[in-house]
């Protein structure tokens, strides 16, 4: 036997309560791990809940995705639509303007057709009453002649 070896056992004496002292540690530690794995299970239900929504949010910002293109050419085609429409509006405003002067031309040209038509009445008046006058002489000749 070794004279040294009360010292060796002494010192592994103390090792082994030590390590008997960890292995309460470690299984106290899995006991605890034991308890949290068993709340595992439920949360893996959540978590299959939530791979189902986030597929479906997927879908949705996929179909939202194909809604704005589709939303982009309808403004392309309003933006087309709304230019012409302008385009239109500016021959419009053109043949306005000319229509205007048309009828500031026809204004002008009735105001005229009016005061020839009023030198007309004038001048026929004028021939009435001259008509008149010469035919009153002429009447006497009536009370005699058989017309």
């Amino acid at each position: 036997m070794d004279s040294n070896m009360e010292k060796h056992m002494e010192s592994m004496t103390k090792s082994i309560i030590i390590l008997s002292e960890q292995v309460v540690i470690m299984t106290r530690t899995m006991n605890k791990i034991s308890v949290k794995l068993n709340t595992l299970q439920p949360m893996l239900r959540y978590v299959g809940t939530m791979d189902e929504s986030m597929a479906n949010m997927v879908q949705s910002m996929a179909h939202m995705d194909k809604m704005m293109t589709r939303m982009d050419i309808s403004m392309a085609h309003m933006d087309k639509s709304i230019w012409n429409m302008d385009q239109s509006i500016g021959s419009m405003d053109k043949s306005i303007v000319t229509m205007d002067e048309s009828m500031q031309n026809m204004d002008q040209s009735m105001r005229i057709m009016t005061a020839a038509t009023d030198q007309l009445r004038r001048d026929l008046t004028i021939m009435n009453r001259s008509i008149s006058n010469f035919a009153r002489p002429a009447s006497f000749v009536n009370s005699f002649m058989p017309w």
